[in-house]
């Protein structure tokens, strides 16, 4: 029984995780196209971008409405963009973070 509430919980906290990521890949995205953070290489935007169409897209290369197979190639995508704009994502959390503390400072 235990082995069974254990797999459900890390199955939530790896939907937890992918959404959070999802989360970042938009936060980004907005940053970008507001203004308020442009220190990204077009080619990273253009990546999150496709990954963000591609995800939210009814249409994909493996339909969605076929249960765990439809949303392994939106995972698969999302995983590549992250692989490719991690190094970038993590300065843009790092800006955030010292944005906030200088914040909650003043």
């Amino acid at each position: 029984m235990r082995k069974k509430i254990n797999a459900i919980e890390g199955k939530r906290n790896l939907l937890a995780h992918f959404l959070d990521d999802i989360k970042l890949l938009v936060a980004i995205t907005k940053d970008y196209f507001t203004g308020r953070y442009k220190k990204i290489p077009y080619w990273i935007i253009c990546t999150i971008l496709f990954t963000l169409l591609y995800v939210f897209n009814p249409l994909d290369v493996i339909p969605d409405f076929i249960p765990g197979v439809g949303q392994f190639d939106d995972a698969a995508v999302v995983m590549i963009c992250l692989r490719l704009s991690e190094e970038e994502l993590r300065k843009h959390n790092m800006r955030k973070r010292t944005r906030s503390q200088k914040t909650d400072v003043n």
